[in-house]
Order: C-alpha cells, then structure tokens, then sequence
C-alpha cells in the first residue's frame, strides 16, 4: 500500500543555541572585527550539529497530512514535543480525534495508529524539537566544533570524530 504523507512547517521559535558573547568569550576574543565570521560558525554548526543528529534543536510546529493511515508512522521532525491535535478528514468533514488516534511512542519519533483509523486519511499538528532541553554533552559539542572552525578555518568544516564521539549517544537514525 502507498503511503503519501506531507509535511508543512507552520513556524519556527528561532532560539539561540550559544549567544555571540560567550562564544567570543570561549575564543578568547575581545574585539569586533570577527563578529559576523563567528555568528557565522555558529549558524553553521547548529546546523551541521542538527543534521548529524537528525534532531531539531528549535521547537517547530508541523502539521502532518496522511492520505491512508498505516498502523504506524515515524515522524520525519523529531523529538516530537508534543501531539497537539489529530483529525480525521472526510471530504469536508473535519473530526477531532486527539483523544484516541493511537499512541507517541516512548522515543518520541513514532505514532502509533488505533486500528479504527488504519487507511483513513489524517492530520496531525504537532510541536518537534528540543527547545531549551538540548543536553550539555551536544551543546558542548556545538562549541567545540565552533572552536576548531574558528582555529583551523575551511580544514575543520566536517564534523571531526572528537565531536562525533559527543554526539553519537544521541543520534537518531533513520530507518
């Protein structure tokens, strides 16, 4: 059976991993001249950061739009921080259905469909991401990886194994 999920951001709570200043203070550096080269290194390895772990580090709400329910679906922005209304469509007809869809598993990244709902079509709203819950070990992580970039320049750009070592108790593969 073919499944055809969407996915549709409907906003993003930019939150900011590591302020300028205390990343300037972790370089060592007083002035101003490399402030947009830094603010830069930071974008670049929350993203990198976020892309190996394959989790979202700010708190995104998603709506997810399911053609025929299977018995489960694994959510493609993670950690889901929370499930905030399931629907049941028909044609027009749009049933609230929060209370009994199914389940969120323990992990976060998978529902879990009530059988009455399998092949029906769907839409969930949910909030994914880990908001001010990123654990110290990636932050740390973040900020080494800023470090090198800023030392060793274009060299350090990939991720180097010392900062995979951090993050790797905490990646979420994709299967």
């Amino acid at each position: 059976m073919q499944n055809n999920v969407t996915y549709k951001i409907l906003s993003v709570e930019e939150r900011e991993i590591w302020p300028l200043e205390e990343v300037k203070n972790y370089l060592r550096v007083s002035h101003k001249n490399d402030d947009k080269l830094i603010a830069n290194l930071i974008s670049s390895a929350v993203i990198t950061a976020e892309q190996f772990l394959a989790l979202s580090f700010c708190i995104k709400k998603v709506t997810c739009l399911i053609d025929k329910a299977p018995n489960y679906l694994r959510l493609k922005h993670i950690p889901v921080a929370s499930i905030t209304k399931v629907f049941l469509l028909n044609g027009e007809d749009k049933k609230d259905i929060t209370e009994n869809f199914g389940y969120l598993e323990d992990n976060k990244q998978k529902i879990l469909f009530n059988q009455k709902y399998l092949s029906q079509k769907l839409e969930i709203s949910y909030e994914a991401g880990l908001g001010d819950k990123i654990p110290q070990p990636i932050l740390q992580g973040v900020l080494t990886h800023i470090g090198m970039m800023y030392d060793f320049g274009e060299n350090s750009a990939n991720i180097l194994s010392e900062i995979k070592n951090i993050y790797m108790p905490y990646r979420s593969l994709k299967i």
